[in-house]
């Protein structure tokens, strides 16, 4: 009975021992320190060994390297060889560029894999980097683009991760996208354009500056939470969320204006996209009592003109208001006066029966005129209130 009492503790001390070692084994890969492969630019072929210092990976399609690889690209006054990685999906924890002197491209038709390193951009030479090789995002991970420093994606962005960018300086999202993680901007400006409706992540602005770009389609929900902000030195406009030129975006999901988030449209004409800025919500629009801001100006404008700043395709009604122009209230700008409805028909051109957002052309009202608008409120309110007959005590 002993004996098999010490042979059992010796075997269970030997699978123990070999759980231990295993789990060493395990330590060690996982702490094993990354390596950054600096581009050399001896050739355009990314998969070569000679085109890194040191000498690059034998083997770059292995998902190990999402965990244990950096590649940069230092700044050179000028590049005579563009990484390209041709047909191979790579694989890379992060990707660093340092644009000072001259800008960077990675070209190819096989697909930049990107996990927790996220990508990082330097510079001070305003210069736009470009990925225009397919990218794919694989976890949760951060993009920093710095001041004065900008970065392009041309092609697709694919993958199920999240990107938050930071930084002060631009991201510029053009090309088509599929990606299911959301897209948040915290610092300097992310420019979204193209047709996005097969990415379902949301898209939201929290502190930086998000711009629509030309043509563009968002498959997701739409969130701001903050007011638009950045002091990005490569941004030459105000923080407009459609940009200096009218635009008209598509949102295939829903809508959310937080009460500190502020949506500014411009107004240049009659028609939206080329006229005035317009979003197209597919589901509901939810206004936590965010803040509407309108720039109008060069406009021929006749009483009753209507210009539907918010379509709602929806079936349910607008949620919310903007605290600063309610149902009926007055907006004015460079002398233009709109009049505020959230019952506006895009369908019939109406300003009543539907549930679209709308501003109203209305005859310009002096000011003059306004002060005496409120001094007769007042002093009808004064007088009301002094022959308002007082309550009479009964006592039986």
């Amino acid at each position: 009975m002993m004996s098999n009492l010490h042979s059992h503790q010796s075997d269970l001390s030997g699978r123990v021992s070999i759980w231990i070692f295993v789990c060493a084994l395990s330590v060690v890969a996982s702490s094993q320190a990354q390596t950054t492969y600096l581009w050399n630019d001896t050739s355009s072929n990314w998969t070569s060994t000679s085109s890194w210092t040191p000498a690059g990976p034998s083997n770059w399609i292995d998902p190990q390297r999402l965990a244990d690889t950096i590649v940069s690209f230092g700044s050179q006054a000028s590049i005579a060889n563009q990484p390209n990685l041709g047909g191979n999906d790579v694989f890379v924890n992060g990707v660093s560029m340092n644009s000072s002197q001259a800008a960077w491209n990675i070209a190819g038709t096989g697909v930049l894999n990107v996990s927790s390193g996220g990508i990082t951009v330097t510079g001070t030479g305003n210069n736009t980097s470009s990925i225009s090789a397919p990218v794919q995002i694989t976890t949760n991970e951060t993009w920093s683009i710095v001041t004065n420093s900008r970065l392009q994606l041309t092609n697709t962005l694919s993958g199920t991760g999240s990107m938050t960018k930071s930084g002060e300086g631009t991201l510029i999202l053009s090309g088509a996208s599929t990606n299911t993680g959301d897209i948040t901007v915290t610092e300097g400006i992310l420019i979204v354009s193209g047709d996005r409706s097969a990415a379902t992540g949301s898209i939201i602005a929290n502190g930086g500056v998000i711009q629509f770009g030309e043509d563009a389609r968002i498959g997701g929900d739409v969130t701001f939470q903050a007011r638009q902000g950045g002091t990005a030195a490569a941004q030459t406009n105000a923080p407009s969320i459609f940009g200096d030129s009218p635009e008209e975006v598509e949102v295939m999901g829903n809508m959310f204006v937080d009460d500190e988030a502020i949506l500014d449209f411009k107004i240049f004409g009659s028609l939206p996209d080329i006229g005035y800025d317009r979003f197209t919500i597919a589901g509901d629009v939810n206004l936590l009592e965010g803040e509407l801001k309108i720039r109008a100006a060069n406009l021929v404008t006749h009483v009753g003109d209507l210009y539907f700043i918010i379509n709602n395709e929806g079936s349910n009604p607008i949620s919310g208001a903007f605290i600063n122009a309610l149902e009926g209230s007055f907006i004015f700008s460079n002398g233009y006066t709109f009049r505020m409805t959230y019952f506006a028909d895009t369908e019939t051109n109406s300003a009543t029966g539907g549930n679209d957002i709308a501003l109203i052309s209305v005859p310009e009202i002096p000011g003059v005129l306004l002060l005496m608008l409120f001094g007769v409120i007042i002093g009808t309110a004064h007088l009301m209130n002094r022959r308002a007959p007082t309550a009479q005590v009964i006592r039986s």
